[in-house]
C-alpha cells in the first residue's frame, strides 16, 4: 500500500511515536521506508511513500540519523522521553 498523507510512525511492538511524517508537494519513484524504536528495540512496519516529504521527530524520539538497507530507508531514532 503507497502512503500519501501526513501520519506518524508507530512502532509496531509498543506502539511508541517514533517519526512524524509530513507530505510536501510533488512526486518521487516509490521508496519504502521504516523507523527502527530506542524504546524497546523493535520497528515500525515499512511503508511505500510516492510523494517528497519531511521527517520529524516527535515528543518521545529525535530522529539520529537515515541509512538505505536493502532498498528500504531507515530512520535511526534516539530515545527522548520515556514512552510508557
Amino acid at each position: 500500500m503507497i502512503e500519501s498523507k501526513d501520519f506518524t510512525f508507530l512502532c509496531s511492538n509498543c506502539d511508541a511515536p517514533l517519526a512524524e511524517f509530513l507530505e510536501r508537494p510533488g512526486e518521487s519513484e516509490p521508496q519504502k521506508i521504516k523507523a527502527l524504536c530506542p524504546h524497546c528495540g523493535d520497528s515500525s512496519f515499512t511503508k511505500e511513500i510516492s510523494n517528497k516529504f519531511y521527517i520529524g521527530s516527535t515528543e518521545y524520539t529525535s530522529i539520529e540519523s537515515l541509512e538505505e538497507k536493502s532498498d528500504v530507508l531507515i530512520i535511526k531514532t534516539a530515545q527522548g522521553k520515556k514512552y510508557e
